[in-house]
């Protein structure tokens, strides 16, 4: 038993966090579509954890719920959740390759 596992509404991280011990890292040398690929997995699963933290409540330091110190911090990971789920589809779709769609990024300013 992990020890997410043990901690109630934890276990979705617990499973987020395995699927990386059973595979391999990308190493210098793998394809583009292979280090895209990882690439989404990872962010997708980052974005969920953000997402989880969110949901998470300490029952020993606020029995009540959340307070308004947490507030804050607890908004701006959601929107970091939601924003990297937006990129993630983005790139499932093939919109995000390159913004003028000729290889150039875009430039700031």
């Amino acid at each position: 038993m992990g020890v997410f596992e043990r901690m109630p509404g934890l276990k979705e991280l617990n499973d987020i966090l395995a699927k990386y011990q059973r595979s391999p890292l990308p190493v210098v040398g793998d394809t583009l579509p292979d280090l895209e690929k990882f690439a989404k997995r990872f962010f997708a699963d980052c974005a969920e954890i953000y997402d989880i933290v969110t949901r998470v409540k300490d029952s020993g330091r606020n029995p009540s719920g959340f307070s308004l110190v947490d507030a804050p911090i607890l908004g701006l990971l959601v929107k970091i959740s939601k924003l990297m789920r937006e990129i993630v589809k983005y790139y499932d779709s093939g919109d995000a390759k390159y913004p003028h769609g000729d290889g150039r990024l875009a430039e700031v300013g």
